[in-house]
């Protein structure tokens, strides 16, 4: 179909109790104000147009029900709003967002998407800036920079999984955030980290004794983990990519259960965060574990 913007106007003009609206690979380009139109439209499917500006799509940001917007392959290179506020009033009922296969290259537009209120699902791969981490990292910094999602790329993210994200977050950029801290580039690193205060604020600020550099992780690196299960401690070497479900038959072999235990992650960095290990599809490397965290194994 070769559909314009102005054919889907009258589309829902014609139809104005019209609660889904699918209009993949088209030929919209340029986008209309939207005032009298999609006032009961709760989905709208516009991927495959070459829309590619942020300030376009922001044109359906009154639209007042609309939950779920597809924006995959729109050639979108940035995620900006306008003014200051911590949340703005566009797209207050939105709930799902698909930017898959567009072309964002920088963590700070992903930071831009905790500004929408109620947003909690989000699906982002095969974009540029999905490339400059290794998955399980690029998974937790989305989750740190997005306060209230709750689905990322179709995957349930857990309590203890997001602290585990948010508490590494801050790690990972602590060096970072020491030098920039009372200087003029203090501004610019919020900027670019825009939950950095909030985060330090719920766990602490990190300390420059506890922040050493260390050389990149190669992805097939084993981790050592102590497995203990009622007193006995058995260290184990585990690839990043053992989901909890290979972790959970390892453990009742190796101790000898009856039955699939339940595991609990303990960070030797923080053994006051406890991170029930439930979603067995999981790769432990989500949780961010390192050489020497405890899995403790319950019957």
């Amino acid at each position: 179909m070769e559909l314009s913007w102005d054919c889907v106007l009258k589309i829902t003009q014609i139809f104005p109790n019209l609660e889904e609206f699918r209009a993949p690979h088209n030929k919209i380009e340029r986008l209309t104000s939207i005032e009298g139109h999609f006032l009961n439209l709760k989905l709208l499917d516009i991927e495959g147009n070459k829309i590619e500006k942020w300030s376009e799509v922001c044109k359906l940001g009154s639209a007042p029900r609309l939950e779920q917007l597809n924006l995959e392959n729109i050639g979108l290179s940035s995620i900006e709003f306008k003014g200051d506020e911590l949340k703005v009033s566009a797209f207050s009922a939105l709930k799902k967002l698909c930017i898959v296969n567009n072309l964002l290259n920088e963590w700070q537009s992903i930071g831009e998407l905790n500004r929408l209120e109620n947003l909690d699902s989000l699906k982002i791969s095969k974009n540029p800036i999905i490339e400059t981490e290794d998955k399980n990292t690029v998974h937790q910094i989305i989750v740190a920079k997005i306060a209230n999602l709750k689905i990322l790329n179709g995957v349930e993210i857990e309590p203890g999984e997001r602290r585990g994200a948010e508490y590494d977050y801050i790690k990972k950029y602590g060096l970072e955030w020491l030098q920039a801290k009372g200087t003029n580039q203090e501004a610019e690193f919020l900027k670019s980290h825009n939950r950095y205060l909030e985060l330090i604020q719920k766990y602490g600020e990190p300390e420059e004794s506890e922040l050493t550099t260390k050389p990149k992780v190669i992805k097939s690196s084993l981790i050592e983990l102590d497995l203990i299960y009622e007193g006995v401690n058995v260290v184990k070497k585990l690839p990043p990519t053992m989901t909890v479900q290979k972790l959970m038959i390892i453990t009742q072999k190796l101790f000898c259960l009856n039955e699939r235990p339940h595991l609990t992650y303990i960070s030797s960095e923080d053994s006051h965060i406890e991170i029930p290990l439930e979603n067995e599809l999981k790769e432990i490397g989500v949780y961010a574990m390192k050489n020497g965290d405890q899995i403790i194994v319950r019957k």
